[in-house]
């Protein structure tokens, strides 16, 4: 006869219970993934490209994800984004991820940001070409130019990353993901001063509809008036 002290109770249970899997990360590198699965898992349909031998992760819900072998992946510098929708803006991951595999529904800025994060450090900014396809999508940039403050040390030499110093205040900034990238306004102000004028406007036009005022541009470009780049500009913003 069993007697009740022999009956596990709640607490006992629950720690027999299997806890529940964390989910895969925003994007994998090819280096996380094993050589031989790296196109295996783009043709299944697990991952799809994103930038250079970066991809990201269809469906994040899905309960298979052993294919990822998810607990072996070493990605620390994307952590936060991976685990804490919560810290995201816009509509959740977990909406986003899953309506992903339809063409013509965007990818989340914060998984483009995710793409750059182990070439950002803390005291850098995604900045120019690339802020912009954080914020709006589109051709992805060859590199992803980091900005730091003027006087800062530069990120060493990577063939993936262009580096530069910039006059950046807290509120040229913005979190994207737990990646720090310029706000569309600043983002806008320096590819209309450092890109050609004709790619300038492509990259500008894409900029309009997730908030870019070109008026507003115009206006903060003046704290740079005298500077590199600010007479083309005023003509780029004013085309916009």
């Amino acid at each position: 006869m069993t007697s009740p002290l022999d009956v596990p109770g709640p607490g006992a249970l629950r720690r027999l219970r299997p806890g529940t899997p964390p989910p895969a990360p925003l994007v994998v590198r090819r280096d996380d993934v094993p050589a031989s699965a790296w196109t295996g898992l783009h043709l299944d349909g697990v991952l799809a490209p994103l930038w250079r031998d970066t991809a990201r992760v269809v469906d994040r819900t899905a309960r298979d994800t052993t294919a990822l072998d998810v607990p072996a992946l070493d990605v620390p510098a994307l952590d936060v984004i991976a685990h804490d929708d919560a810290a995201l803006d816009g509509p959740s991951l977990g909406d986003a991820a899953a309506a992903d595999a339809a063409p013509d529904v965007p990818v989340h800025p914060a998984v483009r940001a995710a793409a750059f994060a182990a070439l950002v450090p803390a005291r850098g900014a995604v900045g120019r070409e690339a802020a912009a396809w954080v914020h709006a999508g589109g051709p992805p940039p060859g590199r992803v130019t980091v900005l730091v403050r003027s006087g800062a040390r530069r990120p060493d030499p990577h063939p993936g990353r262009t580096t530069a110093e910039a006059d950046l205040t807290d509120t040229d900034v913005v979190d994207v993901g737990g990646v720090r990238v310029t706000t569309v306004l600043r983002t806008a102000v320096d590819v209309a001063r450092w890109l050609p004028t004709e790619d300038a406007l492509r990259v500008l036009r894409r900029l309009r509809p997730v908030g870019l005022d070109p008026a507003a541009a115009l206006h903060r470009l003046e704290a740079h008036a005298g500077g590199r780049g600010v007479r083309r500009a005023r003509r780029t913003l004013r085309l916009v």
